[in-house]
């Protein structure tokens, strides 16, 4: 009799597993996130873009062609504005055509707000305490209207350009209110301030705005602050009243001071016994930064150095994520306790990492110097 070829069942099972591995691996190639239809449309949607940039471009031409001479700013604007949908530039930085297409049109044309006081820096035609940052010139400008006492009360400051700032040194003010000035707000706008030296013990000796203060929306990167004093920190030595540090990051940065040091913030304050919040910090970053206290007793590798409060350390609170990561601490070895948690109070422990709520900390570490 002869014998009868055939495929065994578990054979077929594992032709279709086989089958189906393949089958699966080919949906995820091609409707995957980076698959061949997402990327298609990718390419789809960058040529829409350039496409639109060069009828721009061919318009503006045009028009220049026909006037015989540079176009005006407002004449720029004009013409990118007629083709948004809208007839107008959204976020100082792009367009949205009638499809939904957005088109980034900070190369064709940069809007400048405010009319300029010194190079560099601008201030609003409409509110005059509200000041444009252009330039690392415009930023050491700002410094001196503060140092000088000209710069008002309640300002706000808008951050419009990347920013490095190694050819000049931020000298730290005394007092805002004592110098006739104070702060509303800094908006980095997602900007970095790079390079910055800091000559005294932080950018701001003291956050003490009439109402709620703000820092928000920057990245400080390669920030040097080397102060013999107390209350040192990259951002302000001191809060008193409500402050708002929101989407902040430092990294790569080194402070250096005698005691109560940290990259954010020096010490807060409740010296009024107001039992209310007095800083929030919201997803913020420490990243890469050495902090050294040279003296004696707190210095911190987290975010604030010093809570000073009678009644509550609630009077700091942080919210959303924030990450206090890859940071050196150094103190002497002079017998005194330094502490270095993500904030410190008087009655605190002397562990190495005491995390708050809603922050991460990974790979801090401590030495003697």
């Amino acid at each position: 009799m002869k014998e009868k070829k055939g495929i065994t069942l578990i054979a077929l099972v594992i032709t279709i597993i086989v089958l189906l591995i393949l089958a699966g691996v080919s949906i995820s190639a091609i409707q995957g996130e980076d698959g061949i239809i997402s990327s298609a449309q990718e390419s789809v949607d960058k040529n829409k873009n350039e496409g639109i940039k060069e009828q721009i471009k061919l318009e503006l031409n045009d028009k220049k062609i026909e006037k015989k001479e540079a176009l005006t700013d407002e004449e720029i604007k004009e013409i990118i504005e007629s083709f948004d949908k809208d007839g107008e530039i959204k976020d100082n930085t792009y367009i949205e055509t009638e499809d939904g297409q957005k088109v980034d049109i900070t190369d064709l044309y940069e809007v400048v707000l405010g009319v300029e006081i010194k190079p560099g820096l601008n201030r609003d035609e409409n509110d005059t305490k509200k000041y444009y940052v252009y330039t690392a010139e415009g930023f050491y400008n700002l410094n001196q209207m503060m140092l000088n006492n000209s710069l008002g009360y309640n300002v706000s400051i808008e951050i419009m350009n990347n920013i490095d700032y190694s050819d000049y040194t931020w000298s730290t003010a005394m007092s805002h209110t004592e110098l006739g000035f104070s702060l509303k707000e800094i908006n980095g706008n997602g900007h970095t301030v790079s390079n910055m030296t800091i000559n005294g013990s932080a950018m701001f000796s003291m956050l003490s705005g009439n109402g709620d203060v703000s820092i928000k929306n920057i990245i400080f990167d390669g920030a040097i602050v080397n102060s013999g004093g107390t209350n040192v920190a990259i951002l302000t030595s001191q809060i008193y009243q409500n402050t708002l540090l929101e989407n902040v990051t430092i990294k790569n940065s080194e402070i250096t001071g005698a005691y109560k040091v940290a990259p954010f913030i020096g010490s807060v304050w409740d010296e009024n016994n107001s039992k209310s919040t007095i800083a929030t910090l919201k997803d913020c970053t420490v990243e890469n930064c050495a902090v050294k206290a040279t003296g004696f007793d707190f210095g911190t590798a987290g975010m604030i150095a010093s809570v000073f409060s009678v009644t509550s350390n609630d009077i700091v609170v942080f919210e959303g994520n924030n990450l206090v990561k890859n940071v050196n601490l150094y103190a002497p070895n002079n017998g005194y306790t330094i502490h270095a948690n993500i904030y410190t109070t008087d009655a605190d422990t002397d562990d190495l990492v005491n995390e708050a709520e809603n922050v991460t900390v990974e790979n801090v570490t401590f030495e003697n110097i």
